[in-house]
């Protein structure tokens, strides 16, 4: 790739340009690019963050819970408080 000052980053034989504008990253490529090469790698990364994440999270909910991840005990309702007697 070569950087080509403000435009970014260029790939001349694929007809790639990678290059920041405002605020995020924007991407020039034939649409067969982006069906064949760019989405499937997106989905599969997107996958594998995933479940980093889940395991993750999960690992951090354990540690709170000192090792216990199973899913709460629901509370059995409270009994009424009883009424008071009129006088």
């Amino acid at each position: 790739m070569v950087l080509h000052g403000d435009a970014g980053f260029i790939e001349p034989r694929h007809r790639l340009l990678l290059r920041y504008d405002h605020g995020g990253w924007q991407l020039r490529a034939p649409k067969t690019f982006q069906d064949r090469t760019l989405w499937p790698e997106f989905v599969e990364l997107s996958k594998e963050l995933l479940v980093h994440l889940k395991e993750l999270t999960e690992r951090v909910i354990r540690e709170a819970n000192n090792d216990d991840v199973s899913e709460a005990v629901e509370a059995v309702s409270p009994k009424a408080l009883p009424v008071a007697s009129q006088r």
